[in-house]
């Protein structure tokens, strides 16, 4: 008769093995021709990150345009990418590199994610959890951005908790409180708001202590000191490098201390999904808990769990109130880690599929849909061609402008990137706190002359021929109109994928 301990190791082997088939495709893509990886996995925005690490490790300094200081990126995950671009050249071969660490650190993510759920719910049913983590991000498009690495550290730092249960008992300090403190840290450096966790165990940990009137100060300080001298030092490395304390594009982004009421950049489809996935698992969650315990199993789970429903809910309340530009769906990569937690042991509390078999048949339904999803993302036409016209404008520029030609674009990541020209952010998220007070003042114009501006690229409105494109720049620092310049249909240039024209002096 075969054991207990035989078909759960069993059950764990074959749930890995087919966590890591679901990821062998996704790394087999990384190293397809680059249009199908451009549409498919690297939004524009991506290329903020890899054109700057590029410039990083050539010497040139923290620029994305090599014209321009910036510090508009989350950091960690650039100092990652760096040594990236120190060990291989070009473009294409760091990039596809990058692609792949990232693909093994979701894959990493998906058996960190299974390991945790398994010790407090059945194992079948702890598979839900690698098959939805797949689903909401590794299939979602969200890489060369810093995603990947934000949950991997984050779900390592549960496991890390999990394995010290006193870091959630109010009372009881110890040097794991500290190495946890470095943990929290280490999640706000792979994404800004992410900081947010921090807060939200905190709140654990003050109501916990306040339950149970045993809250101890050497707790509160013992989590919290390494967490500031981290961001301390970060904030400081801001400061001293670039004049401000905030990075450019958090500062472009934040209301703080005017509050806006849902503005329309959450009504974008890709963003209202994901935050609405995220919202209702942790709304049901943290509901579900009041109206019941936790079963034995389940409980020694539930203080981190419980911390990261909070932070979706915090960070929700972030992102409508406190942001009124710039909201993407990348943004909600750990809210949605998050859910991809939740929801299983939400599951569980609820009872709805105590049943083995009815596990089976739920894990064996989304495994099937996984697959499905997966063959929609890697095999059929993708919805994102505006990404190649992106990269079909870069090769346009390399092939016909000045090794030195310097250009400016809104979307310029992808174009900067593969023409290796110098392309001037025109939102302003990987620029500089100087374009700020140009745009403050009305001179946009005077800036465009200021940095030797040749080509204007038009990746949004709609320029008609033969007629003058009229583009009105703003800024998001100031809420102000920055001035605006008449483009002559006469500077137009014929051939570009995108309208591109040769400003005249």
């Amino acid at each position: 008769m075969v054991s207990v301990h035989k078909l759960h190791s069993t059950k764990k082997v074959a749930a890995l093995a087919f966590v890591s088939f679901l990821c062998l495709p996704l790394l087999l893509a990384m190293w397809r021709p680059i249009p199908y990886v451009i549409e498919r996995f690297t939004p524009d925005d991506a290329y903020y990150y890899l054109n700057t690490a590029l410039n990083i490790a050539a010497g040139r300094g923290s620029t994305f345009d090599r014209i321009n200081p910036t510090n508009g990126y989350h950091p960690l995950w650039m100092l990652v990418l760096v040594p990236v671009y120190k060990l291989f050249d070009g473009v294409e071969l760091p990039l596809r590199v990058v692609l792949s660490i990232e693909v093994l650190l979701m894959l990493a993510s998906m058996w960190l994610s299974f390991e945790l759920a398994r010790q407090y719910i059945p194992t079948c049913l702890a598979l839900l959890s690698p098959l939805l983590l797949y689903v909401f991000v590794g299939l979602a498009g969200f890489y060369a951005l810093e995603s990947h690495l934000l949950i991997f550290v984050s779900l390592i730092a549960i496991a890390f908790a999990l394995s010290r249960p006193h870091i959630f008992e109010p009372s009881k300090f110890s040097v794991d409180d500290i190495v946890w403190g470095v943990f929290l840290a280490l999640i706000a450096l792979s994404r800004l708001d992410a900081a947010f966790v921090f807060v939200s165990y905190a709140c654990v940990i003050i109501a916990l202590g306040v339950r149970a009137g045993r809250l101890s100060l050497a707790k509160l300080s013992s989590f919290s000191a390494p967490f500031a001298l981290l961001i301390g030092i970060y904030l400081l490395w801001n400061r001293f490098h670039f004049g401000h304390w905030m990075p450019i594009s958090g500062a472009l982004k934040m209301t703080i201390p005017s509050i806006v009421l849902i503005p329309r950049h959450l009504f974008i489809k890709p963003v209202i999904v994901r935050m609405a996935i995220s919202l209702a698992a942790s709304v049901a969650y943290v509901s579900a808990t009041l109206l019941s315990k936790p079963s034995s199993r389940l409980r020694q789970f539930h203080p981190p769990l419980l911390m990261l429903n909070i932070y979706v809910l915090l960070h929700a309340c972030y992102t409508a109130f406190l942001q009124d530009w710039g909201v993407f769906p990348w943004y909600f990569a750990l809210s949605l880690c998050s859910a991809s937690l939740t929801l299983p042991a939400l599951i569980s509390l609820l009872g709805a599929f105590n049943h083995p078999k009815r596990i089976a048949a739920l894990v064996a339904m989304c495994a099937a849909l996984v697959l499905l999803a997966a063959f929609n993302k890697l095999a059929l036409p993708s919805r994102h061609v505006g990404l190649r016209k992106l990269y079909e404008q870069a090769m346009w520029l390399k092939n016909n402008t000045e090794p030195d030609a310097i250009c400016i674009a809104e979307d310029a990541g992808i174009i900067g990137y593969y023409s290796q020209r110098r392309v001037i952010n025109l939102d302003g998220l990987i620029n500089s706190y100087e374009y700020q007070e140009y745009l403050g003042q009305g001179r946009f114009a005077d800036y465009l002359r200021l940095k030797g501006v040749q080509y204007f690229i038009a990746t949004r409105g709609n320029p008609k021929h033969g007629e003058p494109f009229r583009y009105e720049a703003y800024s998001h620092l100031y809420n102000v109109v920055g001035g605006v310049v008449e483009l002559q249909p006469e500077w137009r240039l014929n051939g570009a994928p995108i309208p591109t024209w040769k400003l005249r002096r």
